[in-house]
């Protein structure tokens, strides 16, 4: 059965691993990236356009489907070594910013407090939510979530 994903990472980031097919989480840990399987469905979440920025970007900005679920380490620099995952990504998305879904998704229960549940870095959602996404950032009308 497939799952529903929402990961977290600033825009500058995501973009880095649309360019080259794979999903990294919480700072890259692999704990995350273990819990989903293949033809899973990863949204990405970025509350700024670069990391450290405050700057209030607060929108959807990528959608994937895990390609296999093998988990891996890679050297980014000298000392760290993220886990990632292979990722086909979606063409023709565009950022959603949050407050313009937000009265639709179930997993924000309390609207004044939605940014709690992103503290997480990555947590599972609904097919509906993933649906509500999906149309939302106008994937392709040939897939599917």
């Amino acid at each position: 059965m497939r799952r529903y994903w929402i990961a977290v990472a600033s825009y500058d980031h995501v973009r880095i691993g649309v360019e080259q097919g794979f999903a990294q989480a919480c700072h890259g840990k692999s704990k995350p990236l273990k819990r989903m399987k293949t033809n899973d469905v990863v949204f990405y979440y970025s509350p700024s356009n670069k990391m450290g920025k405050k700057d209030q970007f607060q929108s959807f900005t990528a959608m994937g489907r895990i390609l296999d679920g093998r988990v891996y380490q890679v050297e980014m620099s000298p000392g760290f070594t993220p886990f990632r995952s292979d990722v086909t990504f979606y063409p023709h998305i565009k950022p959603v910013n949050i407050h313009d879904v937000m009265d639709h998704l179930e997993f924000v229960t309390d609207k004044q407090h939605y940014g709690e549940k992103f503290r997480y870095g990555h947590f599972e959602i609904s097919k509906k939510d993933a649906e509500t996404l999906w149309h939302a950032m106008n994937a392709m009308p040939k897939e599917r979530v």
